[in-house]
């Protein structure tokens, strides 16, 4: 039976058996994470409905555990208030900046250099016993990347307790448990996150209903832009904004990003033949967009001014 095959049955089972499956899971390993840690389960809360549901089972199954949340200083206002009011035992942490500052240094993320994960989402709880609210039936990627265990290389464990739960099931535990969730559910989002993802399917939507946000976006992708096109980099690469002639060019390919295009769109077509006529290059001829962050050969010679080669401020860039 093929791992596809294996996700296919695992979702397809009764919702008693993977509830008890669940409880019965959290239980189980429960003792290696209190060996790690006295407060056992590192517990990760993002607000989402997921984590709700996840967090509901813990309780449960009766073990113990600590919650965190994560702030990327870009999550929807509605989603902090509700952590706030309605789970004041999660503990918040923090990063030193602001994540549209680090985009100054580190330019725009995409679906290729997705560093704003790695800093803002995916740290803590590193060589414990970590829970996770992901689900098998959100993406093909998360159903082959993921297990109800996984060792995590440095010493501890992933346990996905609801991984095998369906959309279906996670809204009517969250009825049958009478569970609160953030209020822009009811407004027809499926998912919470970040403001602006470049991996949302909803991303210029999130942009106009929060446009303090989508400022805050554009003001650090224009600082980031204008530095990082003044330098080449220390190894005498060139940052991958050199790419776009202005910077509105540089902000229409990171909205065109944030949407999985169509081949042959006509707004896909219209960003690829604007930025491959300022190349002197014909566009592909299904309108594909030119690729993320390095994807094309060294720039064109001409047309910019003589860049300089001391690195920028923060050094990082958001190169090729």
């Amino acid at each position: 039976m093929t791992e596809s095959e294996l996700v296919k049955k695992a979702l397809s089972q009764p919702w008693e058996v993977k509830f008890r499956q669940s409880v019965q899971l959290l239980q189980m390993y429960e003792t290696f994470a209190l060996r790690i840690n006295p407060d056992g389960y590192y517990l990760a809360f993002s607000g989402g409905k997921d984590s709700i549901c996840m967090k509901r089972v813990a309780d449960i199954a009766g073990v113990k555990y600590k919650a965190y949340y994560h702030n990327t200083t870009v999550d929807p206002p509605e989603v902090c208030r509700f952590i706030r009011d309605i789970h004041p035992d999660v503990t918040w942490t923090h990063q030193p900046k602001h994540l549209c500052k680090m985009v100054e240094e580190r330019g725009l993320p995409n679906r290729r250099h997705r560093w704003c994960c790695a800093v803002y989402k995916e740290g803590g709880g590193d060589g414990e016993g970590k829970l996770i609210g992901v689900r098998a039936a959100e993406s093909h990627r998360r159903a082959s990347l993921w297990h109800t265990f996984k060792m995590d290389g440095r010493g501890g464990f992933f346990v996905c307790p609801i991984l095998y739960w369906t959309d279906k099931e996670v809204w009517s535990f969250i009825k049958t448990e009478e569970l609160k969730y953030p209020s822009v559910y009811d407004e027809g989002r499926t998912r919470v996150g970040c403001i602006g993802c470049p991996l949302s399917q909803t991303q210029r939507e999130e942009l106009e209903r929060y446009p303090r946000y989508a400022a805050l976006w554009r003001r650090g992708a224009e600082r980031f832009y204008k530095r990082t096109t003044e330098y080449v980099k220390s190894d005498g690469d060139f940052y991958a904004t050199v790419n776009f002639p202005t910077f509105e060019h540089y902000w229409a390919w990171w909205l065109a990003e944030g949407k999985r295009w169509q081949r042959g769109s006509k707004e896909a077509c219209m960003i690829a033949n604007m930025l491959a006529g300022w190349r002197g290059e014909l566009a592909p001829p299904d309108g594909q967009m030119p690729p993320p962050h390095g994807g094309w050969a060294k720039p064109y010679e001409g047309g910019r001014p003589p860049r300089r080669k001391s690195p920028p401020l923060g050094g990082t860039g958001g190169g090729r």
